[in-house]
């Protein structure tokens, strides 16, 4: 994993290896690092919001190698959205919302 810079406020973390991101996110922000704001989760890397005046970037790496063999609590729920495309009822608005023909 690397730790970089992210403002003066913030780390981003890369190379997360196996797992979603957001578990990870989630398993990290349990821990309760002093200092340490928000978590965010991106695609695969990390967000890591603090207060500098609490946080010691030294703690990070050995609280992210704790969390490296995490267990994913965290568990997606599944939404399903009707669509039909056929009918096209709002193809002409959308057609003219965004400036292209409807062919």
């Amino acid at each position: 994993m690397r730790i970089e810079p992210l403002g003066d406020a913030a780390y981003i973390v890369r190379g997360l290896g196996d797992g979603p991101a957001f578990a990870f996110a989630e398993a990290l922000g349990r821990l309760g690092l002093p200092g340490v704001v928000e978590v965010v989760a991106a695609y695969d890397t990390l967000g890591v919001y603090v207060d500098p005046d609490q946080f010691s970037l030294s703690a990070l790496p050995s609280a992210l190698s704790s969390v490296e063999g995490f267990e994913q609590s965290a568990v997606g729920k599944l939404h399903q959205v009707p669509v039909c495309y056929e009918l096209g009822e709002d193809l002409e608005s959308c057609c003219s919302e965004l400036g292209v023909s409807e062919s």
